[in-house]
């Protein structure tokens, strides 16, 4: 009796694994793509950063990352000599995470930074590169019969589909609890404060008071001595740079100490705005404050504009409750960011 066809297919784990690769080789593409387009930031930097590499080679290198990535993804070789390129781009790219992370840790001993969530982002990078070479490496799995294939099809796609979605979510969410919470410990010559609502009573929503807080405190204990309070007009008319001022006025700065831009409507204005005032008034060092869910994306768009800025997230008080739907919030904040920086 002769024996049924068999195929090969993949297990749950590897799809999974699948589906995270194609989000990356997306990823990697896309900030390739952008920084080519117009030779500015790299975004890859920031969540892989080959700064001990030659420029050239660092870019190269992400050009292979993004091809193994698609190839894993995409075709899902089961051969041993197709897989092993892969594996090797792979391991290599686990061992860059690696030193990233050490990196991390090794500035916070030497207390520049202040960690306030104890994983950097870089060590969920390399496990997540780990656990995608020993899904490449692996076995897939026999199917009986050809009369199931199309249906395991279907189960891949989903399977891969689902953990496109997850890490959609969790990439960002990563970088907003990993880097939001950690603060530099820096004197600067300036500290920008990011606006947030303000009521028609020109009272701060609890959000922009813990901003205010935050920058108020910096400002008496020596970290900067000029606030730039950034924020737009309400739908009311309400000033929110002015309120700002005028709360951090009644707490003890000096007036003369507080630059105002009330044209910061959104957080992209506020960063091109005060880069242009950082260059006017021949600022080198500039700190942020904003609430630790928005500082990810904060650092972000001021290096888009040539600019690094000394993050220091505000304490969490006022805000409360609001602060979980803040944070998943920021998540379509920061796709829509991103996007927007690729594609303009």
């Amino acid at each position: 009796m002769p024996r049924k066809a068999t195929r090969k297919g993949d297990g749950f784990f590897r799809s999974l694994a699948r589906g995270l690769a194609l989000f990356l080789a997306i990823y990697v593409a896309l900030s390739i793509f952008a920084m080519v387009k117009d030779a500015s930031y790299n975004l890859n930097t920031w969540w892989i950063d080959l700064h001990f590499l030659p420029s050239v080679i660092g870019f190269i290198m992400q050009g292979i990352l993004a091809l193994a990535l698609f190839v894993f993804a995409i075709i899902s070789p089961s051969r041993f000599i197709a897989k092993l390129p892969l594996a090797l781009t792979l391991i290599l790219f686990t061992v860059f995470a690696v030193i990233n992370s050490v990196e991390v840790y090794l500035t916070a001993l030497s207390g520049v930074i202040v960690l306030g969530f104890p994983i950097p982002f870089s060590l969920f990078i390399a496990v997540a590169f780990a656990l995608l070479t020993v899904a490449v490496l692996s076995k897939k799995q026999s199917d009986e019969t050809r009369s199931v294939t199309f249906s395991n099809h279907l189960r891949i796609a989903f399977t891969m589909l689902l953990s496109v979605v997850l890490a959609g979510v969790l990439f960002p969410l990563g970088q907003v609890y990993c880097f939001g919470k950690t603060e530099y410990r820096a004197r600067v010559d300036a500290i920008v404060v990011l606006g947030a609502q303000v009521y028609p009573s020109g009272d701060l929503s609890p959000a922009l008071q813990d901003r205010v807080d935050k920058a108020i405190e910096l400002y008496a204990g020596g970290s900067t001595t000029t606030l730039i309070m950034s924020g737009g007009i309400d739908v009311d008319g309400t000033d929110e740079a002015k309120a700002m001022k005028d709360y951090a006025v009644e707490n003890g700065v000096p007036a003369s100490a507080i630059m105002t831009d009330n044209l910061g409507s959104s957080t992209e204005a506020s960063a091109q705005n005060v880069v242009q005032i950082a260059e006017q008034n021949d600022f080198t060092r500039i700190g942020a404050v904003s609430s630790y869910y928005h500082m990810a994306r904060i650092k972000m768009l001021f290096l888009v504009n040539g600019h690094d800025v000394y993050t220091f997230p505000a304490t969490p008080g006022k805000e409360g409750s609001n602060l979980v739907f803040n944070t998943f919030r920021e998540i379509p904040g920061w796709w829509y960011f991103w996007f927007g920086f690729v594609f303009k």
